[in-house]
């Protein structure tokens, strides 16, 4: 998938100010040369308190697994605990949306960014 598409396919993940916030806490850190590894434990340090959050854990994990896509540095366990998000409900019912349509658009994206999970290329 070229590098526009995956901008445009991980845009609905990083919509929301948490989502943001995720995605600023990685980059201050790979900013200055911090591994993927090293950078992932400083966001899930920083946002420990929320992870058990029905509505705020699956936000972090799918904020953190787009922003990794996006710059091709997924590690394991984000790419394995965001597709049992989306695997199991719970990133669709964090995301969640009365209007039918919207609710099939967003599990569709889910579908999508699971997929493009699957085959990403991970580092150590």
């Amino acid at each position: 998938m070229l590098d526009d598409e995956i901008e445009t396919l991980t845009a609905p993940f990083l919509a929301s100010d948490l989502a943001m916030e995720v995605a600023s806490v990685y980059h201050e850190h790979t900013g200055v040369g911090v591994g993927a590894g090293e950078a992932t434990a400083a966001v899930i340090s920083t946002f420990r308190e929320l992870l058990a959050d029905p509505d705020e854990g699956p936000v972090i994990f799918l904020a953190l697994a787009a922003t990794q896509l996006r710059e091709g540095r997924l590690v394991e366990p984000v790419r394995d605990a965001a597709i049992a998000l989306i695997e199991s409900g719970d990133a669709q019912r964090a995301w969640r949306q009365t209007d039918a349509t919207i609710s099939i658009q967003r599990r569709t994206a889910l579908a999508a960014v699971a997929e493009q999970l699957r085959v990403a290329e991970l580092v150590e």
